[in-house]
């Protein structure tokens, strides 16, 4: 060690990390699924070498019929693109993908992420990515299939799903989930210029110095939140992290009801997540029926089950 470095103790690993080590090294079907799609972007289920034909062999990182290397991941901290497969057996895999070779903005927009209001927790586990949990799989795939839709390509007339509604009880990742959405959507793929990340709590508060008029200063804040809620309201994606944690006001309720369709109605991308089905009409009951009719046509609800990632135990 260095005399000049002070002492860094070791931390002990937490009992989560404990957890998904031994899964990794279970060398069950699951943990080797896992590992697949992690590092080779590979669904064991499905795949085969499109030079032979043969299936994926774990833990071979080329097929064992032709020897043509397998598709890998980028090799850039957070980026998650998958390579292409050499098209002849001899050829190698560049490391990088090619936005991150050619995209100098990326570490510009990298460093934006970092400074974000996401929550520490979800913000570091969406920067180091290294693959979706067995219960989030599915969620995963929604999420890379909603970001290849036509939604993200300017100048294009869109008319299909524009919003996602991740639900659950706690502990399943959904907040991980928006961030990993975020990061993929801003960071990785630049399909936005950028992002506003709101829980109910931050935003209500943007609602409440919006209206508030009672001084002179007050007069001069409520200016600057007015901006700020029509930020929000034209955020080329916008992500309200837990909602309905807390009650609802009738005002900001109202408020809330009216954000959420505009924003389905301009075709605006919007993560939601919260501990409650996307049933509106129960939290929004002046707004008769509207939202919900507009989410049954724009939006799509992506349940997440299995157990508690923090407690490692069924609820």
């Amino acid at each position: 060690m260095n005399a000049y470095e002070p002492y860094q103790p070791k931390r002990k690993a937490t009992s989560e990390q404990s957890d998904f080590v031994r899964f990794l090294r279970s060398d069950t079907p699951e943990s080797r699924a896992f590992t697949a799609q992690a590092t080779f972007g590979i669904d064991i289920a499905t795949y085969r070498c499109p030079g032979c034909g043969l299936p994926f062999e774990y833990p071979f990182s080329h097929c064992q019929g032709c020897r043509r290397p397998h598709q890998r991941r980028c090799a850039t901290s957070g980026c998650g693109n998958i390579l292409p497969q050499p098209i002849e057996q001899g050829e190698s895999i560049p490391p990088y993908c090619a936005p991150c070779v050619s995209s100098t903005g990326r570490q510009a927009r990298a460093q934006s992420f970092a400074r974000s209001g996401i929550g520490p927790r979800e913000r570091m586990t969406a920067q180091t990515w290294q693959g979706p949990m067995p219960d989030q799989a599915g969620a995963v795939e929604a999420i890379e299939s909603w970001l290849a839709s036509a939604l993200w390509r300017s100048g294009e007339h869109y008319l299909g799903k524009c919003a996602v509604h991740l639900s659950g009880r706690p502990g399943r990742g959904k907040s991980v989930l928006a961030a990993y959405t975020v990061r993929r959507a801003f960071v990785d793929l630049a399909l936005v210029p950028a992002f506003h990340w709101h829980t109910q709590a931050t935003l209500a508060q943007v609602f409440a110095e919006r209206h508030s008029r009672d001084t002179e200063s007050s007069r001069g804040r409520s200016d600057q939140a007015t901006n700020a809620w029509r930020a929000v309201t034209e955020s080329p994606l916008l992500v309200l992290d837990d909602l309905f944690a807390e009650r609802l006001t009738p005002a900001f309720g109202e408020a809330l009801a009216t954000l959420i369709r505009e924003r389905l109605d301009q075709c605006r991308p919007t993560v939601i997540t919260s501990n409650y089905a996307a049933t509106w009409q129960v939290f929004f009951e002046h707004d008769v029926g509207r939202l919900q009719s507009r989410w049954d046509g724009y939006g799509i609800s992506i349940p997440i089950a299995g157990v508690d990632l923090r407690t490692g135990r069924q609820a």
